[in-house]
């Protein structure tokens, strides 16, 4: 079994605890597994079209996946999100980035990858002493500055030390709420489509596989439900990204990227309001 993989029911929160603490605590998870059978049929019909609409942006525009994804399903179900849409973005990012590899920025894929190594590390450490209202309101806020931050169509020069750190909020971000897109996505705000859909894919992949190894030596880890609801989200991510194909080039921008922020913007506020309330 690999250490950090944590199969019973989410725990809440307790703290950093030590090494040979988890490692007990996955020797004895065979206790009480969540399934997917246990969630609602309404939970998992809007899992998977969520997904399918997700894919389609992401494969339109080059990011948007998890920032329309996990908010929302957030707050139909807390156990829709976020590591799901964290595992499901390997492939989903690898596919957009071979489609459009030959306007690949090296430069800035590496370093915000650099950047991305601290940020993962930081996340780690935010996951391990934040309660669940907190991570709700920090993955709020972090919706709403991504969405305000683009919406306001800022712009900033890419140069070694803008992506850098770019990359390291991008890893924060993405380790805690799979959220890491808007960061980047400020960066490449005006660059050719085929150049921001093939830099975010390659970075985003990266740091998706940073964040995936930080969250199994975390107190959640990876549990059997999000293996199952990520194995689900394959199919409708697929047909998200095949239906892509017919928007790429045709859809740019801006009328769809303002619709896809007022959704996540809706979404993020509802998390805020759920931390409030909490």
């Amino acid at each position: 079994m690999v250490p950090g993989v944590v199969l019973p029911e989410n725990r809440p929160h307790q703290g950093p605890r030590s090494a040979s603490t988890r490692v007990r605590d996955v020797a004895s998870s065979g206790a009480v597994n969540v399934a997917l059978s246990e969630l609602s049929w309404i939970a998992l019909v809007a899992y998977v079209a969520m997904s399918v609409f997700a894919a389609l942006v992401q494969g339109t525009l080059g990011f948007g996946f998890a920032i329309i994804s996990v908010p929302a399903l957030a707050l139909l179900d807390p156990r829709l999100a976020p590591v799901p849409q964290l595992v499901v973005q390997l492939p989903l990012t690898w596919y957009i980035y071979w489609r459009e590899r030959g306007d690949l920025d090296r430069s800035g894929v590496l370093w915000t990858t650099i950047g991305g190594i601290p940020g993962t590390v930081i996340g780690v450490w935010l996951l391990s002493i934040a309660s669940a209202a907190a991570l709700d309101a920090l993955n709020g806020v972090i919706v709403l500055a991504g969405v305000v931050v683009l919406l306001l169509g800022l712009r900033l020069t890419r140069t070694p030390t803008s992506e850098l750190l770019a990359g390291t909020f991008s890893g924060i971000s993405s380790t805690v709420s799979a959220m890491g897109g808007p960061p980047i996505a400020l960066l490449y705000q005006g660059a050719k489509g085929p150049t921001v859909r093939a830099t975010l894919s390659m970075i985003f992949f990266i740091a998706v596989v940073l964040s995936i190894i930080g969250r199994l030596f975390t107190d959640d880890g990876i549990s059997r439900l999000d293996l199952e609801l990520t194995a689900l989200g394959l199919l409708p991510v697929a047909l998200g990204l095949w239906a892509s194909r017919f928007l790429t080039g045709r859809v740019e921008g801006r009328p769809m990227r303002i619709g896809i922020l007022a959704l996540s913007a809706a979404s993020a506020l509802g998390l805020l309001w759920r931390a409030a309330v909490a």
